[in-house]
């Protein structure tokens, strides 16, 4: 299993839409091939960082999943918000 760790910084102000639109990603997220459960965190120490946690069958299905027909919809829609992010991939032994 792959876990991803996304920390999204977000622009000031915009938390609790990019959490509404990240929310909605998430769930459409789950009924795409391999992906296992996908989830949105709130940072209580910042308004400018939202992490996502996504659980996924293997690395090549994760992969796949950047150009599938639910990233090309929701990606532009959180775009406005963000200003960057980093991720860490885990794989359990």
């Amino acid at each position: 299993m792959i876990t991803q760790i996304i920390s999204n910084k977000i622009k000031s102000g915009t938390k609790e839409e990019y959490i509404l639109i990240s929310k909605k990603f998430c769930e459409a997220l789950v009924a795409d091939e391999g992906a296992i459960e996908a989830r949105v965190y709130e940072d209580i120490n910042s308004d400018t960082n939202v992490v996502n946690i996504v659980r996924w069958n293997t690395e090549a299905e994760a992969e796949k999943h950047l150009d599938s027909p639910t990233f090309q919809k929701f990606i532009p829609q959180l775009l406005p918000f963000f200003e960057g992010n980093t991720t860490t991939v885990l794989i359990e032994r």
